[in-house]
């Protein structure tokens, strides 16, 4: 009878930790080196700025966007706490780490960015919505000729601070 419950259990508590493994959706997402050095002082500072965000949370991770703008290079970066809209992206390059923080690349740009042989594993829960939202900033810079400088902010809200 001591065997019947024995294995009764064995195999309730492997089922149990079958279905808490299969909550989650693992991604393998290729791991970016950064090429210009002078780029970590662009998330510098927006990692500073962010830290004063009403919105801000050591959890969320932003995506990188490089685009032309009446002729000009523009480094667009947002972030979010959803790691689904970023690892599930179809322009998805890669990703670095940066300060404890994600980046996300999705644009393919030589100059700054270079993919090495790693990948970088993300377990994401399945049922995670993975919806747009508004409530995080966007920051913009120019660059030309290894030179960077600072566009605009987008959708920026400050913390209020009490006395």
């Amino acid at each position: 009878m001591k065997k019947i419950y024995f294995c009764l259990i064995l195999f309730m508590g492997t089922c149990l930790l079958s279905a808490q493994n299969s909550k989650q959706k693992e991604y393998n997402i290729r791991t970016i080196s950064v090429v210009d050095i002078a780029f970590y002082m662009v998330l510098d500072k927006v990692l500073q700025s962010e830290k004063g965000s009403k919105y801000y949370s050591p959890s969320v991770s932003y995506c990188i966007r490089i685009f032309n703008k009446e002729e000009k290079k523009i480094i667009m970066i947002e972030g979010s706490d959803n790691l689904r809209l970023f690892v599930e992206s179809e322009d998805l390059i890669g990703c670095f780490k940066y300060k404890e923080t994600n980046f996300f690349v999705l644009t393919e740009y030589p100059e700054l960015f270079t993919l090495t042989n790693k990948a970088t594993i993300f377990k994401i829960d399945k049922f995670q919505e993975s919806g747009e939202d508004d409530r995080w900033a966007a920051y913009y810079f120019g660059f030309d000729n290894e030179n960077y400088y600072y566009y605009e902010t987008q959708n920026y809200t400050p913390a209020t601070k009490y006395r």
